[in-house]
């Protein structure tokens, strides 16, 4: 509990350090009071929460990591949930990660295609990943190119 109030330190420091550790703690118990702050603060409290929730099958973020990733405006934060979903490796993402790829900003098409990659062996994603190898972007090529690798 207590490392959960640090995320509301004025420091970035200390934000950041708690936001790690409860990463490393990986105890499903403390995803609700985490998740509560992928909606406050600004962009980096919010990608910091959802960095802490980022851990491999942790089901109880999937849900609002996935809401997240469709409705956040700021890119940063897009990214930095797509990244939590692809370490979740959470299939019920695939929707979320699939409308990622068609995302007006590059970085967060590039994130979500190489979020598909290692995860989803699905012809779907296969599809639209390979949709991608002609973005205009050339970091989005590229990401395209790495998830197909897999």
């Amino acid at each position: 509990p207590e490392l959960i109030q640090l995320l509301r330190d004025p420091d970035p420091s200390v934000q950041g350090a708690s936001g790690r550790a409860l990463a490393e703690l990986k105890d499903a118990s403390t995803a609700p009071k985490i998740i509560a702050f992928l909606r406050e603060g600004d962009a980096g409290l919010r990608c910091l929460a959802a960095s802490a929730l980022a851990w491999e099958g942790n089901a109880a973020a999937v849900g609002a990591l996935a809401r997240l990733a469709l409705d956040e405006k700021e890119e940063s934060v897009r990214e930095c949930v797509i990244d939590g979903l692809k370490k979740i490796g959470a299939a019920s993402a695939l929707p979320e990660l699939l409308a990622g790829l068609r995302d007006k900003e590059a970085a967060v098409r590039a994130a979500s295609a190489f979020g598909l990659g290692p995860i989803f062996q699905h012809e779907a994603a296969a599809e639209e990943i390979g949709k991608l190898l002609k973005d205009e972007a050339a970091s989005v090529r590229s990401k395209a190119a790495e998830a197909l690798e897999y």
